[in-house]
C-alpha cells in the first residue's frame, strides 16, 4: 500500500492538479507550460525508449518511487525524495517530489520547480513550508544505477538576488559528462548605489558555482560601452531577464535578453 500524499489543503495541490497516476505519467504539452530537456538514463529495460524527454518545469507533490528516485536531507533535517515519471515525447515527463511520513516530513508549498537542466543533470528549487517558507536548491543526477540528489549551498551575501534571478541559472557539464564536474552560472543586475565592491551598482554580476569546491564566487561583467545609470538603471533592472540561456559550445554560455542585450561569457575560464 502506498503512503498517503502530502496534505493537499496546506499545499493547494488538489486532486484536480495532481490527477490520477495516468495523468502524471501521460500529460499533454498543449497546456503551454514551460519545459526543458532531460537525458533519460539508459537501463537494460529501456528498450526503444527515447534518450531525451520533455520535462515539465513544474514539480508535483506525489509518491512515485521508481528507478529515478533520489533522496536528500534538507537544511532543516527533513527527508526529501525526488522522482521522475518519463513519457515519450511530445508528452511531458514529470518531476515528482515527496517526503515520507514521520517527524522529518517536509511540507511542500506551491512553487517548487525544475530551474534548469543539461544532459542528465537538473537543478531543482523546492519550496518547503513549516515555520516559514524556505526556498532550497538541489542538484539531481540521473544515474541509471544510483541517481543522486544533493543540497546546494548558496552565496550568502547575495541570496535574495540569486533567488530573484534563478531563471538565469544554467548548467555547464565539464569533463566526464553527467558523472563529471559541473559549473553553475547565473547573472543578476545590482541597483543599490551603496553596494560593496563585489556588487557594484549598474553592472551585471556573474555568479559561478563549481562542483569541485562546492562553493560560489562572483565576477563583474562589464557591458561596454553601455552601463545604465540613474532612472535608466532602474528601468533596465526591472526589465532585464534572460529569455533564454544557451550553450554555444567550448564552455561558452549566452544569456539572451531579446529586447535589449546579449551577454556571452565563458565561466570555465573564471
Amino acid at each position: 500500500r502506498q503512503p498517503p500524499r502530502q496534505n493537499s489543503g496546506r499545499t493547494r495541490y488538489h486532486k484536480k492538479t495532481l490527477g490520477k497516476k495516468k495523468r502524471i505519467l501521460n500529460p499533454t504539452i498543449l497546456d503551454g507550460r514551460p519545459v526543458c530537456l532531460l537525458r533519460r538514463p539508459i537501463t537494460s529495460t529501456a528498450g526503444s525508449s527515447p534518450a531525451w524527454v520533455l520535462l515539465d518545469r513544474q514539480a508535483r507533490v506525489a509518491y512515485r518511487r521508481n528507478g529515478t528516485t533520489a533522496r536528500a536531507v534538507s537544511s532543516r533535517r527533513l527527508d526529501i525524495e525526488v522522482s521522475f515519471c518519463f513519457a515519450e515525447p511530445p508528452r511531458l515527463s514529470r518531476c515528482c517530489i515527496y517526503s515520507p511520513p514521520g517527524p522529518a516530513r517536509a511540507e511542500f508549498v506551491r512553487g517548487s520547480c525544475v530551474v534548469c537542466s543539461a544532459g542528465g543533470i537538473a537543478v531543482l528549487r523546492l519550496e518547503i513550508g513549516g515555520g516559514g517558507v524556505c526556498s532550497e536548491y538541489y542538484l539531481y543526477r540521473a544515474n541509471p544505477e544510483r541517481p543522486s540528489l544533493r543540497l546546494l549551498t548558496l552565496p550568502a551575501a547575495s541570496w535574495e538576488l540569486f533567488h530573484a534571478n534563478d531563471t538565469n541559472l544554467c548548467i555547464l557539464p565539464c569533463a566526464g559528462g553527467d558523472e563529471g564536474g559541473i559549473v553553475l552560472a547565473t547573472l543578476y543586475l545590482v541597483t543599490d548605489p551603496h553596494a560593496d565592491h563585489l556588487h557594484k551598482a549598474g553592472h551585471l554580476h556573474l555568479q559561478i558555482f563549481s562542483s569541485e569546491s562546492w562553493d560560489w564566487n562572483t565576477k563583474l561583467v562589464v557591458l561596454d560601452p553601455f552601463v545604465p545609470q540613474g532612472e535608466e538603471l532602474f528601468y533596465f533592472a526591472n526589465n532585464f531577464a534572460a529569455n533564454k540561456v544557451i550553450s554555444l559550445g567550448e564552455g561558452l554560455l549566452g544569456w539572451v535578453d531579446l529586447s535589449k542585450v546579449y551577454v556571452l561569457r565563458k565561466p570555465s575560464q573564471d
